[in-house]
């Protein structure tokens, strides 16, 4: 649903700097029959289209099945300190 999301972005039309991303890498409820796909490097590649760059990874747990994304726009002039 995400990914749908990111796509249905009038992106020429938008002045967004910095997205942040809740990304479910792994199922999250392990009893459920549904498959999981993980399109985290389908999103990189379609943000990195549209001028963006992932700037920050935090994984909400040690056991990796989610994270926050923080995407900025290349054309920002960042101060990382």
């Amino acid at each position: 649903m995400l990914f749908q999301i990111l796509k249905s972005i009038p992106w020429d039309k938008v002045d967004i700097r910095v997205i942040t991303l809740e990304i479910c890498r792994k199922k999250l409820n392990k009893d459920l029959t549904e498959n999981h796909i993980d399109l985290y490097p389908e999103i990189i590649e379609f943000l990195e289209s549209k001028g963006y760059k992932e700037v920050k990874l935090i994984y909400h747990g040690d056991d990796l099945v989610s994270q926050e994304s923080v995407f900025a726009r290349t054309d920002l002039k960042l101060n990382y300190d």
